[in-house]
């Protein structure tokens, strides 16, 4: 039987047919956002025709918190009119299809379990780095959706905590994980090291590294200290949840040395701490085996789940 896949990014959408192993038949990619809802569920809809209209039905990855059950979508994400709507019911009422919908952090997480670095594993924790950092926890072999289906919203953590922020103020300005682990934030610190705007230098994650291999000592500072952050998050999550495994996803899993660097603060951290002195599980680095086809293949893995 096959299915079409659809993921839902910020700036573009995924489309793949797939057969129920995970592998994809045809794929493409719908560049540019739809403007408006009626054209974002046309876009879907013209897709599903133009793919053969798949008998299995359509499997939605979607950038922003949805009810995976109902398929109302709780937060629009990069797609603000989406929000409070129900798009799981709508495209189901087009098409005549199943459809089903889940968030991209969870689908992610998903697709590791199905066959990736995740098999096997009952309890882990998936960061893929994007813009900001996009997250899925599995508890017990399943997706933990939490009470209000924002679970894995890591962006939002405070990096720390900033005495002169308060009621008075809001934490609006305060530095969260999104913004100090996001992708980004290895050229701005670059551009900080070198007393420059970030609009002036590459972002492209291959010349930032290209730097570091180099032995560029600015570039290696900024990818410690980003990696330091980053272990603290890590570090934090194992403590709170004792999980078996955390899996690190996005173009920046594929550097050598951002893993080796990565690896190397969680260790520091782990041995300088009380957690080792008690005997708890040191957290274990795992890189996503899925990368660009990761959101597709969750969404999949979902789609079938709830079918049974």
């Amino acid at each position: 039987m096959n299915y079409l896949g659809i993921d839902v990014g910020g700036s573009s959408i995924k489309h793949a047919v797939m057969d129920e192993n995970y592998q994809i038949l045809t794929q493409g990619t719908l560049d540019g956002r739809a403007e408006s809802r009626e054209a974002f569920l046309s876009a879907i809809c013209g897709l599903y025709e133009q793919t053969g209209r798949p008998e299995g039905g359509i499997a939605v990855s979607y950038c922003g918190e949805v009810d995976e059950q109902s398929g109302l979508v709780i937060a629009g994400g990069s797609y603000a009119y989406n929000a409070g709507t129900n798009i799981k019911t709508d495209l189901e009422a087009r098409t005549g299809a199943r459809v089903s919908i889940e968030n991209d952090g969870n689908c992610a997480a998903l697709a590791e379990m199905a066959g990736g670095a995740l098999t096997g594993v009952r309890d882990a924790v998936v960061i893929v780095v994007g813009t900001g950092l996009g997250g899925g926890i599995i508890l017990d072999g399943k997706v933990w959706h939490g009470t209000h289906k924002r679970s894995g919203s890591l962006s939002l953590l405070l990096e720390s905590v900033h005495e002169d922020l308060g009621p008075a103020h809001g934490y609006t300005d305060a530095p969260v994980m999104g913004k100090a682990c996001g992708a980004a934030a290895l050229a701005q610190g670059y551009a900080v090291a070198h007393g420059e705007g970030t609009d002036s230098l590459p972002r492209n994650g291959k010349k930032f590294f290209a730097l570091v291999e180099a032995g560029d000592l600015a570039a290696v500072r900024v990818l410690v200290g980003y990696c330091r952050r980053f272990a603290h998050l890590i570090y934090n999550l194992q403590i709170t949840l004792d999980v078996e495994a955390f899996a690190i996803g996005g173009g920046i899993s594929a550097a050598p040395a951002f893993g080796w660097t990565l690896a190397s603060e969680v260790g520091r951290i782990y041995e300088s701490t009380y957690a080792q002195r008690l005997g708890l599980a040191a957290p274990k680095l795992v890189t996503c085996q899925y990368r660009n086809e990761a959101n597709l293949v969750g969404a999949l893995a979902h789609h079938i789940a709830q079918a049974k």
